[in-house]
């Protein structure tokens, strides 16, 4: 990729496709629009893939969000009036200079206007540790070629991502329960069955085992989610991919943890059991992934479980970040 990217012609080539951006467009939730338009863009930018596409243009949106953020955050902390402060102050200053005998006259509301705007700039919150840390790393990945930024700032992300999941994972308020029942009348989402939703899934390689053949196959991914979906009772592919992303995730920390008890040279008694009633069933196909890795490490035989309910609330799996599988969810 060329290091002269040219963003200005970039932003209008990409105005010309409203299906990508306009959420009101006609075409917005139609697949196949977009993939055209994904297709005509990326032939204009001169980027390498559609992954280095969609990296440019969530780069790009992030930059432009935090920038009408900081506009609406100063807009209600006062900080515009600063500026007006600066010149009414600096209005005095010239006018006294050229007639003292003038200040005199000058109308004490403007005065007391200037007292209100210091005692507004003092109220601006002060800057704290995450600030400066936020500014420091803006700093270092504007250092970085783009790809190298793109890649750092994605995994950045994905690590809050999965903080706010490790959050949210904790049970329900009654009220907050109440809340989420009325999300879909016509779906129970919090009698999720867990073990029937994984065995389902079980039956379509193609989103979980990366060596399949049709992994890397849109249209057969697409085929086995409408499937999976229709079994579910979901209310639609989003929530469908939520679910997913949060039992692989959950997944994913369990078994962390068990290679982090085995790596510390501990007894097999000091090994970390999962806790999770349906552990055993994931990790009976999801282990395939990690075939370069020990089978002790990933195949785990758990030899005593407490019962646990089965079903997985929504809680799991409530939030959907700057960061949704490129693959499979449309830039928003």
């Amino acid at each position: 990729m060329s290091d002269s990217f040219d963003i200005y012609k970039f932003l209008e080539d990409y105005q010309r496709f409203p299906c990508l951006w306009l959420r009101s467009d006609p075409y917005y939730k139609l697949r196949y629009k977009r993939d055209s338009a994904e297709e005509l863009l990326l032939e204009s930018s001169g980027l390498g893939t559609i992954k280095d596409l969609r990296l440019k243009i969530r780069s790009i949106r992030c930059t432009y969000n935090q920038e009408v953020t900081k506009i609406n955050k100063s807009k209600s902390t006062g900080s515009v009036q600063k500026t007006m402060n600066k010149f009414l102050v600096k209005h005095l200053k010239k006018k006294s200079g050229r007639n003292s005998n003038k200040i005199s006259k000058i109308d004490s509301s403007l005065d007391n206007a200037v007292e209100k705007l210091k005692a507004v700039c003092k109220q601006r919150a002060t800057t704290n540790e995450f600030n400066i840390f936020g500014n420091h790393v803006a700093a270092q990945l504007e250092k970085l070629p783009l790809r190298q930024a793109l890649v750092c700032q994605e995994k950045i992300q994905n690590m809050l991502t999965s903080a706010r999941l490790n959050t949210i994972s904790r049970p329900l308020s009654p009220v907050l329960s109440e809340n989420i029942q009325s999300f879909d009348d016509d779906y129970d989402i919090l009698n999720f069955d867990i073990m029937s939703f994984l065995e389902e899934y079980q039956r379509y390689p193609c989103l979980w085992f990366k060596k399949d053949p049709n992994y890397k196959l849109r249209h057969k991914r697409d085929a086995a989610e409408e499937a999976l979906l229709d079994f579910t009772k979901l209310p639609n592919i989003k929530l469908l991919r939520q679910k997913i992303r949060s039992i692989r995730c959950t997944y994913n920390q369990e078994t962390a943890k068990v290679r982090s008890s085995m790596g510390t040279g501990s007894g097999k008694h000091d090994v970390y059991v999962p806790k999770l009633s349906w552990f055993t069933l994931a990790d009976s196909f999801l282990k395939k992934n990690n075939d370069g890795q020990r089978e002790s490490d990933t195949n785990f035989v758990i030899e005593s479980q407490e019962p646990e309910n089965t079903t997985l609330a929504i809680n799991n799996s409530d939030v959907l970040n700057n960061s949704d599988i490129s693959n499979n969810v449309p830039l928003q």
